[in-house]
């Protein structure tokens, strides 16, 4: 299968591929940026079956996998974007994280839900494409955040996160890593 390609503005392509196995322990997938600076999302088949998941239907698909690095790289291709969420608090650039237990379908495809500007910024809604959260800063029960605030760098996990993702936050190559957060 070719990778999906998400390109930047200035033409850059930020490819994603798909792999039979997780290069760190637990991984489904993340998106990174390799010794030249370049970004690129990674897709794990084992990992993903091995948890329930299949290729197409439901939030543990393949096919989420895949849209969540999508809409991430695209969204903040680098993971380095933060978001003033208090004068104090800070919130990573993650806009499937939040929401990431929910998924919506297009022609038989089930791909990650997803948080707007709007969550990032206030005002009226939607904060999320399938209209499930509140309010900025807000998260549904599977969902996750990773935030800043007096120099640490921590989550704030959703009441139905599981714990088997949780232990896959700190591999090397992870975005919460990459931003100096602990599990």
């Amino acid at each position: 299968m070719p990778p999906l390609v998400m390109t930047e503005d200035d033409g850059k392509a930020f490819p994603i591929v798909i792999l039979d196995d997780a290069d760190q322990a637990g991984a489904l997938g993340y998106h990174t940026v390799d010794p030249l600076g370049r970004a690129w999302g990674r897709a794990f088949m084992g990992p993903i079956m091995v948890n329930g998941g299949t290729l197409k239907d439901g939030a543990a698909s393949l096919s989420v996998t895949l849209s969540h690095e999508a809409l991430e790289v695209a969204a903040d291709p680098y993971a380095c974007f933060w978001s003033d969420a208090t004068e104090s608090r800070q919130v990573a650039l993650e806009v499937c994280d939040p929401v990431e237990g929910d998924a919506y379908e297009i022609d038989g495809v089930s791909v990650s839900n997803f948080v707007t500007p709007r969550w990032f910024r206030g005002g009226p809604g939607p904060y999320d494409w399938m209209q499930k959260l509140e309010g900025p800063f807000a998260m549904t029960p599977g969902g996750y955040m990773i935030q800043r605030s007096s120099g640490d760098t921590g989550y704030i996990w959703g009441e139905q996160f599981p714990g088997w993702k949780r232990a896959m936050k700190s591999h090397a190559a992870a975005r919460s890593t990459k931003r100096g957060a602990t599990p």
